[in-house]
């Protein structure tokens, strides 16, 4: 009989969008496995952070819930994360950019200081603004490397390693599945961006017909220029199961919407346990895997989905086996 089955799973960033990872975590929860190296970027980095860190998507999820609930207590936290010294940001024309690690403070639960503290091996990855090309951390200080991941490009101040200026690892390598090592006997990818015409229009359909305003098309060449990059990446490492989150009618920064955005993405759980079950069994009689493709249906509005009919919902695309 084989040895144990080495699971990696790579998270993409995409901000609140990265809410839809939490049902992918929690397959994994519900089966009692758990991967052996995670790689994450940005909002994914937060995600493999805080789960090595031995939290439940359950628990995190719970605490994304308790920090938005109260908008009243939210503005209170706002002011802390501005830079506190206005003459210096204004000097860097963006005296509205975030610190960074303030935001981790307020937002993300209590993490260990290092890597080699966590539970699970981590490869978060970041963009080395000198070189412009991606650094994956994966030892030493861990706060630091999670800050440099999430540092979106005028929203928040680059972060400082080593002597170097760090910005959102977004801007290289949106889906890190090229980092996991190479000894995983199983990769499994998991993007909440990248892809949208899957699941929903790069646009509103009301933007269809009218004019566009600038946000619509910043965000329409966001969307085009990171679905290059996961293809790149997808390219180089092909995963065994490859996961596409649905953005529905939800905006990148809807924060406040994390319950309901892990809920449209509900299908991808059950989905996720049919796959590893199997890949599983396979693994213990000795057979390749199959490779999948796994695109999360968008939920028709005012519609509850039950979880037994949403994985039947879910479009599967089976791969040759590898």
């Amino acid at each position: 009989m084989p040895g144990r089955l080495k699971i990696g799973l790579a998270l993409s960033g995409g901000a609140a969008y990265g809410y839809a990872h939490l049902p992918v975590l929690q397959a994994f929860e519900d089966l009692g496995i758990k991967p052996a190296v995670l790689a994450g970027t940005s909002m994914g980095a937060i995600g493999c952070a805080s789960y090595a860190a031995g939290y439940s998507p359950k628990e995190l999820l719970e605490h994304t819930q308790e920090v938005f609930e109260l908008r009243s207590a939210l503005f209170k936290r706002l002011p802390r994360l501005l830079p506190t010294h206005l003459k210096a940001s204004l000097k860097d024309w963006n005296p509205l950019s975030l610190d960074p690690y303030a935001v981790l403070d307020e937002f993300m639960m209590p993490v260990p200081e290092t890597f080699e503290d966590l539970s699970i091996e981590t490869h978060l990855v970041a963009t080395n603004f000198t070189t412009g090309g991606p650094v994956a951390f994966s030892k030493g200080a861990l706060k630091p490397a999670v800050a440099a991941s999430m540092a979106i490009p005028g929203v928040f101040k680059p972060v400082y390693i080593d002597g170097f200026a760090h910005l959102d690892g977004g801007l290289v390598s949106p889906l890190p599945v090229e980092y996991l090592p190479d000894d995983c006997d199983l990769i499994i990818a998991s993007s909440v961006i990248g892809a949208a015409s899957r699941t929903t229009s790069l646009l509103p359909k009301e933007s269809l017909n009218r004019n566009l305003k600038f946000n619509e098309i910043m965000m329409g060449c966001v969307q085009i220029l990171t679905s290059q990059l996961v293809e790149s990446s997808t390219k180089k490492r092909q995963p065994d199961l490859l996961l596409w989150g649905t953005q529905a009618d939800f905006r990148p920064f809807d924060f406040m919407k994390a319950k309901e955005i892990s809920s449209a993405n509900q299908a991808l759980c059950d989905s996720v346990k049919h796959y590893l079950s199997d890949a599983v069994e396979a693994w213990q009689a000795g057979q390749p895997f199959a490779r999948a493709e796994i695109t999360c249906p968008t939920p028709i509005k005012q519609t509850e989905v039950q979880a037994g009919e949403a994985v039947e919902q879910a479009e599967l695309v089976s791969l040759p086996p590898i």
